[in-house]
């Protein structure tokens, strides 16, 4: 189960594939290196997280390595700027897999998270209609806000639950981004 930080650390490495695909449409020349350099981010991240699916990254990205040292062209000639190309649409094409392959990596992560705010969101709305959060407890801090409302029995069936889908480290951050929409 994917913390809070580490899931929006992976989502911001899914968000940065369009970046590095931007440079493949501008022609750019370090458009290869730009790959590499975040196949190789991806593939630590993944790493660091223990998801079986940096192994499949650094297959990919040895795919990469593989077709850039060849000493001969897809058709059998030398290499040549054709050579380029089709490394290039590799490339693009891996970025595709790997994209894809993260994307239904983080989707579960990503509805439990999406979960949490809706909960978090509930709770709050309860606690600030009831009485259980005083009129300044966006001001607060989000232990303080989560402690009022564990203690109050209106409320607590929702930190029970919004514990149950995030644990209790990333309940605090979720409920304490919400009560900043208790400011507006």
């Amino acid at each position: 189960m994917l913390r809070l930080l580490q899931h929006e650390e992976l989502q911001g490495l899914l968000l940065e594939a369009a970046d590095v695909l931007d440079r493949f449409h501008a022609r750019a020349a370090d458009f290869e290196p730009a790959v590499d350099r975040w196949l190789v981010r991806v593939e630590e991240a993944l790493r660091q997280n223990r998801l079986p699916l940096s192994s499949r990254v650094a297959a990919a990205r040895a795919e990469l390595v593989a077709a850039r040292s060849a000493r001969v062209g897809p058709d059998g000639g030398s290499a040549t700027r054709e050579r380029r190309s089709a490394r290039q649409a590799r490339a693009v094409a891996v970025v595709k897999r790997v994209v894809e392959d993260l994307d239904v990596e983080l989707s579960a992560s990503r509805r439990r998270f999406s979960d949490a705010e809706d909960v978090a969101r509930n709770v709050l709305a309860v606690g600030a209609a009831t009485g259980v959060l005083g009129p300044s407890a966006a001001d607060g801090s989000p232990s303080e806000a989560l402690r009022a409302l564990r203690d109050d029995p209106r409320t607590a069936g929702g930190v029970v639950q919004l514990h149950g889908l995030v644990g209790r480290q990333d309940a605090l951050m979720v409920l304490g981004r919400r009560l900043v929409d208790l400011q507006t």
